[in-house]
């Protein structure tokens, strides 16, 4: 049984960080890119879904992301640990029961429309949650590439927060988080994004 199972949405956005993390802990992945037309494995055989960013919509109504909404609820109902990244987030929302819509500011870059650095502020739950647990700074500097944001519901727990746009890192149920932003960002993967 393999640990991990990476879902790619598009070619250019890979696991980055994470993929480092996984191979210096000796940790057992697999990564999928349904861009290739690769299929979404049964999730019987991993551990744990990580659902990476692209350029789809949560509320495109096509099979891709109606599977992979789908996946994620069976992930869910299955108690596996899953961890979502910019669609990555907004497709857990959805599939949890909440919602994705139009941010009132697009969030693209390193910098705020202010010319600051895109900030995520920890909530007090993000303080406490095992996330984020040994960081010093309840503040931290994120890149931003999405257009959309979500709309929570009662029983989802807001993590983070930011100036632009208010749900930044969301926790489902127990095992289940979503970060909008690219932590996932490492020096590889942004020299990829800057030549594409």
């Amino acid at each position: 049984m393999l640990e991990v199972l990476i879902i790619k949405n598009i070619i250019r956005e890979g696991p980055g960080f994470i993929e480092e993390l996984l191979k210096e802990r000796g940790t057992a992945y697999e990564v999928v890119d349904l861009s290739q037309g690769e299929a979404f494995p049964v999730l019987e055989n991993y551990k744990a879904l990580i659902l990476l960013g692209g350029p789809d919509s949560a509320n495109d109504d096509n099979e891709k992301i109606r599977n992979e909404l789908a996946r994620i609820n069976e992930a869910l109902d299955l108690g596996m640990p899953y961890l979502g990244i910019c669609l990555g987030l907004q497709a857990l929302v959805k599939a949890g029961g909440g919602a994705v819509v139009q941010n009132h500011t697009r969030e693209i870059g390193f910098r705020d429309p202010e010319g600051e650095f895109f900030q995520i502020e920890l909530t007090d739950a993000g303080r406490e949650d095992p996330l984020f647990k040994g960081l010093d700074d309840k503040t931290l500097p994120l890149l931003h590439l999405h257009g959309e944001t979500v709309e929570i519901t009662e029983e989802m727990t807001l993590l983070a927060s930011g100036k632009f746009c208010t749900n930044q890192v969301v926790r489902v149920g127990e095992k289940a988080y979503g970060i909008q932003g690219h932590f996932e960002l490492n020096d590889e993967l942004f020299k990829s994004w800057l030549e594409e």
